[in-house]
C-alpha cells in the first residue's frame, strides 16, 4: 500500500511537469511580436513624418491643383514621396476628397483599401488643408525584403 502512494505521487509529478512544458511551449513568443509592433509603429511615423515634411516644404502647395483636383503632377508627388524613404520600404498612395478616392497615378479607386498586396502594410495618413477642400493622403507602406 505504501508503495503504490508513491508510484501515484510520483506519476503526479511527471504529469504536472509535462503538463507546465506544454503550456509554456504553446504560447507565442512574444520577442517576434513586440519587434513586429515596433517595426508597424515605426513605419507609420515615418510615413507621416515624410508627408508632413513634404507639406511643410511646399511640395504637395506646388503639384496639387487648388481647384481641379485631377489636374494635380500625381507622378511628381510619388517621386518626391519615395525619395523621401528608405528604398527598404515600399509605398502606394492614395488621396481622398470628399468621399472620392484617386490612385497614386491620378485614377479612381476605392476608399481606404490595402490594395497593395501586403498585408504588413501600415497606413499613414495626412491631411492636406491648403486649398478650398482639404485632401487626405493616405500612404500604405512596408518593409521591402
Amino acid at each position: 500500500m505504501v508503495n503504490k502512494k508513491g508510484y501515484f505521487y510520483f506519476i503526479e509529478i511527471i504529469f504536472i511537469v509535462i503538463l507546465m512544458a506544454t503550456v509554456i511551449l504553446s504560447f507565442p513568443r512574444a520577442e517576434t511580436s513586440h519587434v513586429r509592433l515596433t517595426e508597424q509603429s515605426n513605419l507609420k511615423a515615418i510615413g507621416f513624418t515624410t508627408l508632413k515634411n513634404l507639406d511643410e516644404s511646399g511640395i504637395f502647395s506646388k503639384y496639387i491643383d487648388p481647384y481641379t483636383f485631377t489636374n494635380s503632377n500625381f507622378t511628381a508627388i510619388n517621386t518626391y514621396v519615395k525619395q523621401g524613404l528608405p528604398s527598404t520600404i515600399g509605398t502606394k498612395i492614395q488621396y481622398e476628397l470628399i468621399s472620392n478616392c484617386y490612385s497614386e497615378s491620378g485614377a479612381s479607386e476605392n476608399c481606404g483599401l490595402n490594395t497593395t498586396g501586403n498585408q504588413d502594410a501600415t497606413l499613414s495618413e495626412y491631411i492636406f488643408s491648403k486649398r478650398p477642400v482639404p485632401v487626405t493622403i493616405r500612404l500604405f507602406s512596408w518593409r521591402l525584403l
